[in-house]
């Protein structure tokens, strides 16, 4: 079965936007926020699967919502798309929350500022990683919007793979910078 989003106006009309705006934002991110000259990039490649990561399970929940229309939710779609649409939200307000929240120390990349601090408010107070566990949220938020429990836990095998990555050479990074005031 085709997803609500496919098949109905108002689910369309809320989603496409909301996943656009997802879109351009990181996007805009992804073109304005550069290590500057006083960084030491440490990244390893890791940004380059994350963005990979992510759209490619994308594509896979489509092509599963398509492939196993038995996976599908049936008379639990509408609630399932509207949870996930508020997962979605929710997700993309808290990445956006801890990106502002890290200000001048957000770059894409792995990275190491000659005046870097450990930021310890916003999100930052309560989660280690905000900006990642909003983007597992959008996720899941898209995956149930698909409506599709195959399409659901697909979404999540390959950005948990790139962030797994990401995360440790994060950790290992910020410890070895920022010693036992990160730790």
């Amino acid at each position: 079965m085709l997803p609500l989003f496919l098949r109905e106006a108002l689910p369309a009309a809320v989603f496409w936007p909301l996943c656009t705006a997802w879109a351009l934002t990181e996007w805009r991110g992804y073109q304005t926020m550069r290590p500057g000259p006083q960084t030491e990039e440490r990244d390893g490649e890791s940004l380059r699967f994350i963005i990979w990561g992510v759209w490619l399970s994308i594509a896979l929940g489509s092509f599963l919502t398509l492939a196993l229309p038995q996976a599908g939710l049936g008379s639990h779609a509408a609630v399932a798309f509207w949870t996930g649409i508020g997962l979605l939200a929710g997700g993309v307000a808290l990445r956006r929350y801890a990106v502002h929240s890290l200000g001048q120390f957000f770059i894409h990349e792995v990275v190491i500022h000659a005046e870097h601090r450990v930021v310890d408010r916003g999100p930052y107070r309560w989660i280690r990683h905000p900006a990642y566990s909003g983007t597992f949220l959008a996720l899941i938020g898209v995956g149930l919007a698909f409506g599709n429990w195959a399409a659901l836990v697909g979404m999540i095998i390959l950005p948990t793979l790139a962030y797994a990555n990401r995360v440790t050479i994060e950790e290992r990074t910020l410890v070895a910078a920022l010693g036992q005031e990160y730790r």
